[in-house]
């Protein structure tokens, strides 16, 4: 386990209570690009301003994936062990990790 002290700790705590106060504003942009197909970021529109298929996929793909705990069970379902989900961007996005032994 690496220890960094209790600087590192009190930064580490204050950017998670960041995290938290971020994440219901975060998640009612996701929601919003969902609908209106106008992503968060806005130079990708710039990109992609006539491709609305892809936006409606992406928020059809968000909307099937299973939920952070559901994937972590089916995971262990599929005989991996000590499965862990780490949340990225407030939550908006997990990466999993498990071990086939």
């Amino acid at each position: 386990v690496w220890q960094y002290g209790a600087q590192a700790e009190q930064i580490l705590a204050s950017l998670l209570e960041l995290r938290e106060q971020l994440r219901g504003y975060i998640a009612d942009k996701h929601r919003a690009a969902e609908t209106t197909g106008v992503p968060i970021l806005t130079p990708t529109w710039f990109h992609f301003a006539n491709d609305s298929e892809s936006y409606r996929y992406l928020a059809e793909s968000i909307r099937m994936h299973p939920s952070q705990e559901e994937l972590k069970g089916m995971m262990e379902d599929a005989g991996l062990s000590r499965v862990e989900y780490f949340n990225l961007s407030a939550g908006v996005v997990a990466l999993h990790r498990g071990y086939k032994i």
